[in-house]
This record gives C-alpha cells, structure tokens and sequence, in this order.
C-alpha cells in the first residue's frame, strides 16, 4: 500500500491553537494524521474549498478537527485520482489570459450599458413617478443651496421684473407643462450671466443675463430653452441619472474617498456631462420650435449664445490677469468664474449657434 502526504497544519477540534502535521492519503483514500494509526475518515468524505489561487485551504476532517495546507496542486491531484472535491476549473481559468481578457472586456461593456443605458431608462422611469409635492421640495432645496452659496437677491427695479414676467407669460401660451412655476430673479455674481431649470420647473434668471442682453427678444430666446428643460423633465432626470451614477461608484468603490474611487468617477463624471450635452440639444430643438411657431427670429438665440461666450471669455481673461498680478484674492474670484465656464449649463458651441442660424428663413 502507498500514500501521499499533504504537507500543512493541524487544528484540534474547537481550537485556534495549531501545529506542523503532514495529512497521508493512502491509495485507497484513507486519511492519516502523521504518527496516528486510525484513520480520521476518508477524502471523499471532505469538504474541501475551491481553490483561489495559491491560497491556502482550510479542510474540516471528520472527526472535529481541521488541516490547512498551501500544497495545492497535490491535493487537486489527490481529488482528482479519486473523483471527490470541487472542480478544478475555475483555477484553470483565472491562470488563462484569454479569459481574463475576455472578463475584463465583458465586465467594461456591462458598466458602459448599466451607465448608458440602465441608469438614464431606471432615472427617467422614477421622475415619472415622484408626486408633485416631493418635486416642489427638491426644487425649494436647490434654489436655498444656490442662494446660499453664491446667488444674492436680485437687484434689478420691480418695474423691470415685472416686464419680464409678462413677457414669460406670453411665452407660456401653448405650453400647459404641469411642472411650470414662476420666474425667479437673482444676482448671479460668480455665476454671471445664466439661466437655470430647478428640478420642479422654476426658472432662475440672472441679473448678469438681463445686462447682457440687447434686447427683450434675446431673453426670451433664452427663456424658451429654459421651458425646453422644464417641458422634457430635465432637471429632475438630471438629479436622479446623478444619484444613480454616485450610487453605482459607491457600490463598485467601497469608499468614495479612496484614490481607486476617484479614477472610477472620471468615466462616469464624462457620462454625466454628455447627459447634460443630450438635454441641452433637447431643449435647443424645442425653443427653435417655438420661435419659429411664435415667429420669432431664431437668430436671437444665436446671438445671445454669442453675448454669453463673450462675456464667460472676459472673465477667463480676468482669471489670467489675476493670477499674473500675484493678488491671491484675485486668484480665488477669478479661479471661481474659470470653474463656472467650464461648466456652465449654456456651453455657446458653434455647432448649437449653427441650428438657429440655419433656421433663419433667407
């Protein structure tokens, strides 16, 4: 009779205390502790774990005890000559580089499809859902955030305000949209000139943006592409496809504030900005649809767009100055309206200007 020896460590029953011990197999599958003459069970009998790499695997014996052994390519062989344990395989296959290969392929493509694809259409399917109270709280939350952190009241004369309210109730005429509110005016000071779409259809207007325009038309233009927003839903599809994104690096990361987390967020951060680029085309295509059902000369909007990219190029401009006069409080103004141009809700591109354009009838 021959056996083959597992080289390990051997655990007495309901003990952490351990101690170098050799587990003899004979050619009949009999266990033998190294010195004892009764055998402690079989090897079909084991319980023994898949194999992870060269890790070492803890085997429960059927007497209470236990023995750990890093020798794993004589215990695969051991279960194999005879025909007991787990398979082989999945060690096979980590070792293969095709098939990490392949899993690395498949792991990216579900990602890219699950933040393509099932983020948006699970964000979307909810903001259909959330009751109008829900909408109109987070739409107060945003705007008290905004006003906290760097819009100011407005200071443009009641009589003003009040021109431009008639002016967005002309414009609401066909639009029976359930989400629209009133127009909020603001300072919008780092911001400059801008509009916004809160989650539950109010529209903020800066007073930068009125200064910039040269004409009532101008803003209306503007106002339009706002109820674009409102009318498709945009801000509070935007906030959820956002929630999702953060909920699926938290899920893949672990802890958001590790190194690994912040290289997982820049796909997704890049995602989230072509959802964004998505929503303003949407809301472009409506408020040409409108000024041309409206008559209303598209090139407004072209215009403004142009007034706005002008005005986001003075203060980058202003950031340069600031930083070559070594004035750190310049700095820091400045390093703010550089952010808020990058990433600005009303990128002036020329391909955006182009559609207003072309609209224009000759």
């Amino acid at each position: 009779m021959t056996d083959t020896g597992l080289k390990g460590h051997l655990y007495q029953a309901q003990s952490s205390s351990r101690s170098p011990g050799v587990l003899h197999v004979d050619d009949r599958g009999a266990l033998f502790v190294n010195g004892e003459e009764q055998s402690c069970g079989t090897l079909t009998e084991l319980r023994i774990p898949p194999r992870v790499g060269n890790s070492a695997r803890f085997i429960p014996l059927p007497d209470g005890r236990g023995f750990e052994t890093s020798d794993n390519e004589q215990l695969d062989a051991l279960l194999q000559q005879h025909g007991g344990g787990p398979s082989t395989r999945p060690h096979h296959l980590e070792k293969s580089l095709k098939f990490i290969a392949f899993s690395v392929l498949g792991t990216m493509a579900v990602v890219y499809l699950l933040v393509t694809l099932g983020i948006p259409a699970a964000a979307d399917y909810g903001a259909r859902h959330v009751p109008q109270e829900i909408r109109m709280e987070i739409g107060a939350a945003t705007l008290k955030q905004l006003d906290q952190q760097w819009l100011t009241p407005s200071t443009l004369p009641q009589s003003r305000q009040e021109e431009l309210q008639d002016l967005f109730q002309d414009l609401l005429r066909d639009i029976t949209s359930p989400l629209r509110q009133p127009l909020v005016f603001r300072a919008g000071n780092v911001i400059g000139a801008n509009a916004l779409a809160l989650p539950d259809g109010t529209i903020v207007v800066t007073d930068e943006l009125i200064d910039l325009a040269e004409n009532d038309l101008q803003i209306a233009a503007v106002l339009l592409h706002e109820l674009g927003h409102v009318e498709a839903d945009h801000g509070l599809r935007s906030v959820l496809r956002q929630a999702g994104l953060s909920l699926f690096v938290l899920l893949a990361a672990g802890d958001i504030a590790t190194t690994s987390s912040l290289i997982i967020m820049v796909p997704t951060a890049l995602l989230s900005l072509q959802y964004s680029r998505d929503f303003e085309r949407e809301a472009d295509e409506f408020a040409l649809e409108k000024m041309l059902a409206l008559k209303l000369d598209p090139l407004a909007f072209a215009t403004m767009m142009r007034l706005m990219d002008a005005s986001l190029k003075g203060q980058e401009e202003g950031q340069q100055e600031g930083q070559q006069e070594g004035q750190q409080e310049g700095q820091d103004d400045d390093e703010e309206s550089g952010i808020w141009s990058y990433l600005s809700s009303h990128p002036a591109t020329p391909e955006r200007i182009k559609l207003f354009e072309d609209a224009r009838e000759p």
